[in-house]
């Protein structure tokens, strides 16, 4: 059965270190191939530049893009086949975005570096009670 529904997914593509010179480039590299998908795009930013925690074809570091779209899921799998064909493209990771709340998703069209989890974490539907419990008291005594 195929599901012609469209969901919210967020996207993180790890693009190799020469898309750090030219992050335009890469940009409209993603724009390509999610507009290939008929993705429709929410938000589209850098989210980092760094060193990778191995290396992956000789590369050390690497540049992500963060994105969130709507897309069919039958046109997600044609999307994530053409990720892979890329080569400026290294390795990417497609997630369902429907556990986004309003504030996870202004964060990201803000362009926080945060992940989706992260942002979730910073509401402010936490108590100030819970909040107060959990961070140690500045003027409590070191243990000894």
């Amino acid at each position: 059965m195929s599901d012609n529904a469209k969901h919210l997914y967020e996207g993180m593509f790890l693009m190799g270190q020469a898309a750090g010179a030219d992050l335009n480039g890469a940009m409209e590299q993603v724009q390509t191939l999610l507009d290939r998908a008929k993705a429709e795009v929410v938000a589209m930013n850098k989210w980092d530049e760094r060193k990778l925690a191995y290396p992956i074809d000789g590369m050390k570091r690497g540049l992500y893009i963060q994105t969130l779209f709507n897309v069919e899921g039958a046109n997600l799998a044609k999307l994530e086949r053409d990720c892979n064909l890329s080569e400026q493209i290294v390795r990417v990771l497609f997630t369902r975005g429907d556990h986004l709340g309003e504030t996870e998703i202004a964060a990201i069209k803000d362009g926080e570096k945060t992940t989706a989890a992260e942002a979730a974490l910073k509401t402010e539907d936490v108590p100030a009670e819970a909040a107060a419990a959990e961070a140690p008291a500045k003027d409590a005594p070191a243990a000894e």
